[in-house]
């Protein structure tokens, strides 16, 4: 039991982040547990996440989603890519990431070269 206020829990998952349900299940009603790596896991309280971030950054900093750019590789950043104009998945990530958003590449940099 942790008492401390926190982000998020990461856990490793010796077998493989593919056992994700029963984590999920073992959590159900008290936090959200999403793959964030081959091995890791992340879990988050309900509203704490990159998507409750990103909304925090747009109202500091007085920006609206179409003119936010993402990038992310894992099922932890659907709920930043959700909510941002610009949406970037990394080749390397699972085929359903792929196929949810259009926009691909193997190296932010490069998407950001040709953007400036």
């Amino acid at each position: 039991k942790v008492e401390e206020p926190y982000i998020k829990i990461s856990l490793y998952e010796k077998n493989g982040s593919q056992h994700y349900e029963e984590w999920a299940e073992r959590f159900k009603g008290l936090m959200r547990v999403v793959t964030s790596g081959m091995e890791w896991l992340d879990t988050n309280q309900e509203g704490v996440d990159k998507g409750s971030a990103m909304r925090a950054l747009e109202k500091r900093f007085n920006v609206k989603p179409e003119e936010i750019m993402a990038f992310g590789d894992n099922y932890n950043d659907v709920s930043m890519l959700d909510i941002v104009g610009h949406p970037y998945i990394m080749d390397g990530a699972a085929g359903p990431l792929r196929e949810k958003y259009p926009q691909h590449t193997p190296r932010p940099e490069e998407v950001l070269r040709n953007l400036l």
